[in-house]
């Protein structure tokens, strides 16, 4: 059974059309956060962003990481 992370951890990143000059964020989601029982987080990322940025935010209602 899998578990229910607290947090989904996600990188963002902007991208620009080259055509029509649009900027548009690109969001990655790339781990999960799980509390744990001494008050703590484990955080399991499956990649690391480029820019060294995470964004922690909780999951939506119904959409569980495999």
């Amino acid at each position: 059974m899998p578990m229910t992370p607290d947090l989904i951890a996600f990188t963002a990143a902007d991208r620009t059309n080259k055509q029509t000059g649009e900027v548009k964020t690109k969001w990655r989601e790339i781990g999960a956060v799980f509390a744990i029982k001494d008050g703590g987080f484990k955080i399991l990322l499956d990649a690391l962003p480029a820019n060294g940025e995470i964004v922690l935010m909780k999951p939506k209602p119904g959409k569980e990481k495999a």
